[in-house]
């Protein structure tokens, strides 16, 4: 069994909000597939006003793996980005990952994650995300290998709460915010990134939900930290219901964070000119 780094210290950061059923499955399948790769794994759930059983199963694991902890914000307080920020600010890891804990981003990709990382020279100054976007990646809907053809991308998606709609107005608004930020990366939305804590603590998130990434992959790029992209393909929602929404109005809405972020750099442009 070949070890991806002995010596490395890793934090996973989980923001939840009413995920206490996928976070019960998916906390001991990291230390399970992700545990044996480092010398050290933290997970930390950073939730926002769940009303669920997410606290019950935060104290239940705790008790079964000693570096699970959770930090419980009030409902008033929900941000992603800020949720985030608040795991990273507590990560004891040089290294730290935050994924989606409703089952679409896999412990498997972290490891693949950790494997890139390692092989990519200087990377003490190296990010790797996880896109969608990139040859071998795919959206919600497709499997896992090989070409998805149309008809079962819409039956997956609708065995699931997830949208067609909302897969494929994610695809448009990645393909113009990818070439509005001077094409940093191929999947300036993907949200699935492992970091160097001290780059992270250089480049503190910013924005909204819909605009954090993008403007952190802006940012970096912009500062020369070289941004390494794997393929994965995302899987649709274990359970639960799908935070971006699922009407028109809904999926509409979430993206107005998007088109902000593109708009900023070209009018910074602009102005230059």
């Amino acid at each position: 069994m070949s070890e991806v780094n002995e010596t490395i210290e890793l934090t996973i950061i989980l923001p939840t909000i009413n995920e206490g059923e996928n976070i019960r499955n998916l906390i001991p399948n990291l230390f399970k597939t992700v545990g044996r790769h480092v010398n050290g794994l933290e997970v930390i759930v950073v939730d926002d006003g769940s009303t669920d059983i997410t606290r019950v199963v935060v104290t239940e694991l705790s008790a079964r793996y000693q570096s699970v902890s959770g930090i419980f914000r009030t409902s008033s307080e929900k941000s992603l980005p800020g949720s985030i920020q608040i795991g990273i600010d507590a990560a004891v890891g040089e290294l730290v990952v935050w994924m989606d804990a409703d089952g679409s981003m896999t412990p498997e990709v972290v490891v693949n994650l950790l494997k890139a990382w390692k092989m990519t020279p200087q990377n003490e100054e190296t990010v790797v995300i996880a896109s969608r976007f990139v040859s071998g990646g795919g959206l919600k809907g497709s499997d896992t290998s090989g070409s998805t053809p149309l008809h079962k991308v819409i039956r997956n998606l609708h065995l699931s709460e997830d949208s067609l709609l909302a897969v494929f107005l994610s695809w448009i608004l990645n393909r113009t915010l990818s070439i509005a930020l001077d094409r940093c990366c191929v999947d300036v939305t993907s949200g699935f990134i492992l970091a160097p804590k001290s780059i992270l603590s250089s480049h503190r998130l910013s924005g909204i939900y819909g605009d954090y990434f993008p403007r952190l992959m802006y940012k970096m790029h912009k500062n020369g930290i070289k941004i390494v992209e794997i393929p994965y393909t995302i899987l649709v929602r274990t359970s639960g219901e799908s935070k971006t929404g699922t009407t028109v109005i809904q999926i509409l809405r979430s993206g107005v964070p998007y088109l902000k972020v593109f708009w900023v750099p070209i009018s910074t442009r602009l102005s230059r000119d």
